[in-house]
């Protein structure tokens, strides 16, 4: 299935700025840099009864996201 094109932003000036912020301040988008994020704020595993929310499922999250 062909991937869907990305959706126009509602408010085009705000994502040009947003775009040269991210730019100015060199935002890493490779997926090695979010795991490096995602391991400071949440824990690779968790307790058996912990109510924390896995990496890995945070992972998922965004990929299933990602997919029309």
């Amino acid at each position: 299935m062909p991937k869907s094109p990305k959706p126009k932003p509602d408010n085009p000036e705000q994502f040009k700025r947003f775009i040269e912020t991210a730019r100015q301040v060199e935002v890493d988008e490779s997926p090695d840099a979010l795991d490096r994020a995602l391991n400071k704020v949440i824990p690779r595993k968790s307790p058996a009864k912990s109510k924390v929310v896995h990496r890995d499922t945070v992972r998922r999250e965004l990929n299933r996201n990602d997919k029309p």
